[in-house]
């Protein structure tokens, strides 16, 4: 996959999609919501590693589902979570949380750079992704009372059209939304902040192919 090695090297360079490119999956107007004054800050990993067969691949995780006061209980997301004040960056905060959560090592992780940021009304969260690499696939090792699962799939997956799909999606006990864009990536349905940030990553390496 030589043109995300080139998209990869060129993206401290590049005009970012933004939040055109997020609010095309937000669905119901999230990104129109503006950050108060009191939000919290995270920071997640947008991490990319190469197969044993070479083909390259993000990781993402299903947080667990054990706490039910958790809005994001269950759902596919990024390695990552609130700042701590242990953490002298953003930066620092995402590589802390992927260590934490997955067993990401940061000593061989590859800062690539920022992408935009995006508020999470649901949870008041203003979150900071980072884009990262690695030579090697991570040996991870899951935090199991943050995580249910590992998921990582390829690139050409997450960039195919065919993945992007609508679909009625529950939310809580007796609420239904309609419509909702998400990726459909290995059988996971990844929606909401983690789609919108996902896809500016995707409108990026797509721009960077034409």
């Amino acid at each position: 996959m030589e043109y995300l090695r080139h998209f990869l090297d060129s993206f401290p360079q590049l005009e970012l999609p933004g939040t055109a490119a997020q609010a095309e999956l937000s669905g119901f107007g999230r990104s129109r919501v503006k950050k108060p004054k009191n939000a919290k800050t995270a920071a997640v990993l947008l991490h990319i590693f190469p197969d044993q067969a070479g083909q390259h691949r993000m990781c993402f995780i299903k947080r667990a589902s054990r706490y039910p006061s958790d809005p994001h209980a269950g759902q596919i997301s990024f390695p990552g979570g609130q700042q701590e004040s242990q953490d002298a960056t953003y930066w620092d905060t995402a590589l802390r949380e992927a260590r934490e959560e997955v067993g990401i090592s940061p000593q061989k992780t590859k800062k690539i750079g920022a992408l935009s940021t995006l508020y999470i009304p649901v949870s008041n969260f203003l979150v900071y992704p980072f884009l990262s690499f690695a030579d090697e696939s991570p040996e991870f090792q899951l935090q199991e009372t943050e995580v249910d699962a590992i998921i990582t799939p390829k690139i050409s997956e997450i960039i195919d059209e065919s993945s992007l799909q609508y679909r009625e999606i529950a939310v809580g006990k007796d609420r239904v939304l309609p419509d909702v864009p998400h990726f459909y990536l290995e059988k996971n349905i990844v929606w909401g902040a983690t789609a919108m940030i996902l896809n500016e990553f995707k409108a990026a390496v797509l721009a960077h192919q034409r």
